[in-house]
């Protein structure tokens, strides 16, 4: 299931949890979610460079956390490089699940059409 870092530590903790965080250019990010806010009709006026650093900083408390799970267990994948060549990324996603037998299916799965909000 997809989840967004500020709701992780709301996942019951009497599970065990593997956790597959997906790092990606914060430039990118804010383009997203500026696009995000147009396609509902909101504002998507907002200082860049403030809400750059506000997630930087969430990310930091984010990872300090994960890191105190006991039970979550976390590969960061970088998106970014998973777009540009997915192989290495895949590879170790595969061995993080498990799931080194499908490696060949897994591969065909990242589409670059959809990566539409690039760093420029």
């Amino acid at each position: 299931m997809k989840v967004i870092s500020s709701l992780l530590e709301y996942l019951p903790s009497t599970y065990k949890y593997k956790v597959i965080f997906m790092r990606r250019e914060i430039t990118e990010i804010l383009a997203s979610q500026k696009q995000m806010l147009v396609r509902r009709g909101e504002p998507s006026e907002s200082d860049d460079q403030k809400m750059a650093e506000m997630f930087q900083e969430h990310l930091k408390r984010v990872r300090v956390w994960l890191a105190n799970q006991p039970n979550m267990e976390v590969l960061y994948v970088d998106y970014n490089a998973l777009m540009r060549e997915p192989a290495p990324e895949i590879k170790a996603l595969a061995e993080f699940l498990g799931l080194t037998d499908n490696l060949e299916a897994m591969l065909a799965v990242p589409d670059k059409k959809l990566y539409r909000q690039k760093a420029s």
